[in-house]
């Protein structure tokens, strides 16, 4: 009798266990679908452990304007866009952290294009990072932070807390999240063909002699990301995402003195010419992130920097790769068509 009573109630945990596991699945937002910013952060679980020779980190910009299999056809390096919407440089952090839980870079690029904006984030953008998060050290650190200023730190660990109000809204589509894929065919690259030109002042790096302040708490985070980096033997190196938006000649000169302070490399990807962006027809929205015309030529800028620049691997002929061949021909076609 007390055997069946132990039974009965370890059943009867586990089925409550499986409960609020389905639960917090089918009740989160709807954006959290297998595509978009959802794909790229969720995405890289689904690559193979310490298969990724490098990652790139930041905002919206990252997985909007560096498409890894441009990189990948062009030099055979393995790499990936871990990038969230409006990611401050404290969340970037901690998405470097998990980054580094589950993958072993050699390189780490970092956008700092959010490095001037202030700190806030709306909570929606916090969670379309760490809602996606796998549970462990880098997301108990994160939601324990001061920074995330938000209540019910434990609804980051259970979403149910903060989703439960969704449940009279359900449709067939919250119940087909348990079944998605989350694998993303473009390595955390969101395709975009749509072209709306920018129309404003395209000469928004014109020289001047001032100098721009990074955030207080931008610079404090980028510190322990240098110090995070080189306790892993990473090389870290920062990128500015071209944007006429957000970038100037004096934030230029910021992250400059900033990188060369720290010893760290400072990709500057506004100024350069040669990658050609034409604002006329590089962006889908006016400016604000690149389409895949933009993404392309930054993406085949980079990788001839990281040629030119750093020893890394091309595996296009590794077996163990073969996926990247595959996934690189349907991107080809996805491009074109």
């Amino acid at each position: 009798m007390k055997y069946i009573r132990i039974v009965s109630v370890a059943l009867f945990i586990i089925i409550g266990l499986i409960l609020l596991y389905i639960l917090n699945i089918i009740l989160l937002p709807e954006w959290v679908t297998n595509e978009g910013a959802t794909l790229s952060t969720r995405g890289i679980y689904e690559e193979e452990k310490n298969s990724l020779d490098v990652v790139f980190v930041g905002s919206s910009n990252i997985y909007n304007g560096i498409s890894p299999l441009e990189i990948w056809e062009e030099t055979g390096i393995p790499s990936y866009s871990y990038g969230s919407p409006e990611q401050k440089i404290w969340l970037s952090y901690y998405a470097i952290k998990e980054v580094l839980a589950y993958q072993k870079p050699k390189i780490i690029m970092l956008d700092v294009n959010e490095a001037f904006s202030n700190d806030y984030l709306e909570e929606d953008n916090i969670r379309k990072l760490l809602d996606n998060m796998k549970f462990g050290k880098a997301k108990l650190e994160a939601i324990n932070d001061k920074m995330l200023n938000y209540d019910s730190e434990l609804s980051y660990i259970f979403p149910i807390i903060r989703y439960h109000t969704r449940w009279n809204s359900l449709t067939k589509k919250d119940f087909q999240r348990l079944f998605l894929d989350y694998k993303s065919t473009y390595k955390g690259y969101v395709l975009s063909k749509q072209v709306t030109p920018f129309e404003g002042n395209t000469n928004y790096l014109e020289y001047t002699e001032k100098t721009d302040q990074i955030q207080e708490v931008s610079k404090k985070y980028l510190d322990k990301i240098v110090e995070l980096c080189q306790e892993k033997g990473t090389e870290l190196i920062l990128i500015d995402m071209p944007s006429p938006h957000s970038w100037t000649y004096p934030r230029h000169k910021a992250i400059s003195d900033y990188a060369e302070s720290k010893e760290v490399e400072f990709l500057e990807l506004n100024c350069v010419d040669e990658i050609g962006i034409d604002w006329s027809k590089d962006t889908p929205d006016g400016g604000w992130h690149l389409n895949v015309n933009g993404a392309s030529k930054v993406s085949k800028y980079i990788a001839k920097y990281l040629q030119e620049n750093y020893n890394l691997t091309d595996y296009r002929e590794n077996p163990n790769y073969s996926e990247w061949n595959n996934d690189l021909e349907k991107y080809l076609k996805d491009k074109e068509n």
